[in-house]
This record gives C-alpha cells, sequence and structure tokens, in this order.
C-alpha cells in the first residue's frame, strides 16, 4: 500500500512549460493513525528500517498537457521530484517552503528545474518511531 495522495488537476501546458515560474497549490494530507492506517504505519517503520523499497519518498510528478490541437493525447510526465523521508526523520525537521530539484522524467534524469513543496512528516515519522522503538534500536 504506497503512500500516495491525489493529483492536482493542474498541469503545464507548452506555453507555460517556457516561463519562468508557475504558481500551483495543492494540499494532501495522508492519515497515519493507529487505530486506521496500521498498513501506512508499518510502511513508515520499514522506511525508519531504512529497508530498501520504492516507496520511501514524497514523489512530485510534473506534468504537461497536450497541445491545444491534439488533445485527444494524454499529459505527459516532464518532470519528477522527491522528498526521502528517511532523510527527515534522520535531520529531524520537516521541509517547509523548500525548493527542490526537478528532474527530467525522460531518459538521462538532467534537472530542469525547481519545485518550492512542504512537506509535513517529522511527526508522524517520530510516533511510529515510538510505536516501534524496540525494533528499530535492534
Amino acid at each position: 500500500m504506497p503512500l500516495t495522495g491525489s493529483d492536482s488537476d493542474v498541469a503545464l501546458s507548452d506555453a507555460a512549460r517556457v516561463q519562468a515560474r508557475w504558481h500551483a497549490s495543492l494540499k494532501t494530507v495522508i492519515y497515519v493513525d493507529k487505530e486506521n492506517n496500521q498498513a501506512k504505519r508499518d510502511i513508515l517503520k520499514a522506511i525508519l528500517l531504512k529497508q530498501e523499497m520504492p516507496n520511501r519518498s514524497v514523489r512530485f510528478t510534473v506534468v504537461s498537457d497536450p497541445p491545444e490541437d491534439e488533445q485527444d493525447l494524454e499529459c505527459e510526465d516532464i518532470g519528477i521530484a522527491t522528498v526521502d523521508l528517511a532523510d527527515v526523520f534522520r535531520e529531524g525537521r520537516d521541509i517547509i517552503e523548500q525548493n527542490i530539484d526537478v528532474l527530467d522524467a525522460r531518459a538521462g534524469g538532467g534537472g530542469i528545474g525547481k519545485l518550492r513543496v512542504t512537506v509535513e512528516a517529522l511527526h508522524a515519522l517520530r510516533s511510529v518511531y515510538e510505536q516501534f522503538r524496540d525494533d528499530l534500536e535492534a
């Protein structure tokens, strides 16, 4: 069960792709309470145990809309940015209004820009750490 949120209804057009700045706001809450979301807490535990897993990061995907004259085409992933949750825990601080690198989603993966994000996960990570302290310190 991945720690996924939701998609925004915002995609970049070709014109927006070349702009110096582009603004959008999306807030997603991923619930990790003990009573109803133990599977998600188990994922966080695995992250704290430093297990290699595909969903150890919060992932942001920047997409572009198809051109006006080709609306039958799908949106295209143009960039990927991630925040590693193990780093958030190790550094003891959330990511607040921080610019992170956006890498080209196509082959090569070079940097194509920055994305300003906030990821507030430290409280949840500390809660999981306290719940599983004996396992994590073994």
